[in-house]
């Protein structure tokens, strides 16, 4: 694992990015430094090549290989026909994350506003932090030989993420969701990286997270009771999102 602050882990995984493009780019071997960070995280096979996990998170172009591994965000009218306008999130997954949560939280979401005593606060509908717990979750548990990007649909009072992944059989409800129950990631590999970056938890704690963090929104509004109304309408619909 890489030793430091979260941000300092994130970090270092984009300078690893930089690197494993560079040496896909010119075929060329591996410095010892990004030899050692993939063998750590088990990203070579027995023969000496670099898994396809490795590609998706740190390459900068992995539909080159693998169609469809990339983010696709719409914003919709009165209507699922109602296309307002759309964007494309490419690149790494490493750095499709933080792409995509910018772009959302600056061009599709809009904040609340209200007032404490004179300082200003601006309350988005739904919590940045759930947001990005529950799109990780999506990239790690998609299953990308379906070939299709994770798609996010934005409505004023609703977001919907989707992508090509399963349940597990024994998570048949949505109450099931949010008890106890065992991490079981689609793709390993792939949320072993993300792991260890200290973007994601090796535990099933995505849903609970993210309603704490709905919870936490809440509670930073309690002091304007029709900021505080207005925002639970809102979450409302807002937590109907479904992320396999």
């Amino acid at each position: 694992m890489v030793v430091g602050s979260s941000s300092e882990r994130v970090n270092s995984y984009k300078a690893c990015s930089c690197g494993l493009c560079r040496d896909f780019l010119c075929g060329g071997g591996y410095d010892l430094g990004t030899k050692f960070f993939i063998e750590n995280l088990h990203l070579i096979d027995e023969d000496g090549y670099l898994i396809r996990a490795a590609m998706l998170a740190f390459y900068k172009d992995p539909e080159k290989w693998v169609t469809g591994s990339y983010i696709k965000i719409g914003y919709f009218g009165k209507s699922d026909a109602d296309l307002k306008y759309q964007d494309e999130v490419h690149g790494s997954l490493i750095e499709q994350i933080d792409k995509t949560v910018d772009l959302v939280y600056t061009k599709y979401l809009k904040a609340l506003i209200y007032y404490d005593g004179i300082q200003r606060i601006e309350q988005f509908m739904f919590p940045q932090e759930a947001f990005r717990e529950i799109l990780l979750n999506a990239v790690v548990h998609k299953d990308y030989s379906a070939c299709n990007p994770i798609q996010i649909s934005v409505y004023e009072d609703k977001i919907y993420i989707w992508n090509d992944g399963e349940m597990p059989s024994e998570l048949d409800s949505t109450e099931k969701l949010f008890e106890k129950h065992s991490s079981k990631p689609y793709n390993p590999k792939l949320a072993n990286v993300f792991f260890k970056s200290g973007m994601i938890e090796a535990w099933a704690e995505v849903l609970t997270k993210s309603r704490k963090h709905v919870q936490s929104t809440m509670d930073a509004c309690q002091n304007t009771i029709s900021a505080h109304l207005e925002l639970w309408c809102f979450v409302r619909r807002v937590i109907s999102i479904w992320s396999c």
